[in-house]
């Protein structure tokens, strides 16, 4: 099992990979699959960036940030988009609060772009903050990510790959079944399934309660679990564990603001 922690732009977040469930979840794709995007990326002092266009207006290179809750933009990025026109007033959703690495909190412009294209795939209606803290690059956050379906990084060729396909049907069996990784935590006795998701929110975390919300179906998410995560200092955590035996956790708060009515410890 491996583990790697990374600090991003004053934000936290770790992601825990079983790597022994890579072979089963490469079993799960179906032979008449479309084939997948392949995109280059840029490695920029030991990272990887990936061009993005916004608004069919501008082109940034973005850093990919499973751990970020929304699509983060630097604040001299910001003002560049505004004096193009590229967001305009009606594009602003408000004010939002953040919690940075070290626990505090703090406010940032929301609003909302209407297209963000990688490679060939375009999203619509994506919401995005300014970056709370300096930053250097735009991070892709969740609110692109989590609408993509299943994506992956090839780290030794360097690419994002993304594919249209999304994850395997549900079969008659159950949802649990298009869910390898999912399906081994659920095998394991309630102490062990909770310290196995503490292990990606942070050695810090003591798991003291593990709860399963649901299994995404359908759409672009169709085989991702999700969980809720109790930590023994009181923190709580949404974890989504994708078919690719990848378990990325973020705060209750930020997954409740961005999760379309779904709270943590709450089934779907």
């Amino acid at each position: 099992m491996g583990q790697r922690a990374v600090n991003w732009s004053g934000r936290r977040f770790v992601k825990w990979v079983i790597p022994t469930l890579f072979a089963v979840a490469a079993l799960l794709v179906k032979p008449d699959a479309a084939l997948p995007e392949t995109i280059q990326l840029r490695q920029q002092g030991g990272i990887y960036l990936v061009s993005v266009r916004i608004n069919d207006a501008i082109t940034l290179d973005f850093l990919i940030d499973t751990g970020a809750s929304e699509v983060t933009i630097p604040a001299d990025v910001f003002l560049t988009l505004r004096r193009t026109h590229t967001v305009g007033q009606g594009d602003f959703l408000g004010t939002g609060k953040y919690i940075l690495a070290d626990g505090s909190t703090q406010a940032s412009e929301r609003f909302r772009l209407r297209e963000v294209r990688v490679g060939n795939h375009v999203i619509s209606d994506v919401v995005a903050n300014v970056a709370p803290v300096k930053s250097r690059y735009p991070l892709l956050g969740q609110t692109f990510l989590s609408k993509l379906g299943v994506w992956s990084i090839d780290n030794d060729r360097g690419v994002l790959i993304l594919s249209d396909r999304g994850a395997p049907a549900a079969s008659a069996a159950g949802t649990a079944s298009i869910n390898s990784a999912n399906n081994k935590l659920l095998s394991l006795p309630t102490a062990a399934r909770a310290a196995t998701l503490a292990k990606a929110v942070g050695n810090w975390c003591s798991g003291t309660e593990a709860f399963l919300m649901g299994v995404e179906t359908a759409g672009r998410g169709a085989g991702n679990a999700y969980g809720s995560l109790r930590c023994a200092n009181g923190s709580v955590w949404a974890v989504q564990i994708n078919p690719l035996a990848e378990i990325v956790a973020i705060d209750c708060a930020s997954f409740a603001a961005n999760a379309a009515g779904r709270e943590c410890f709450k089934k779907f």
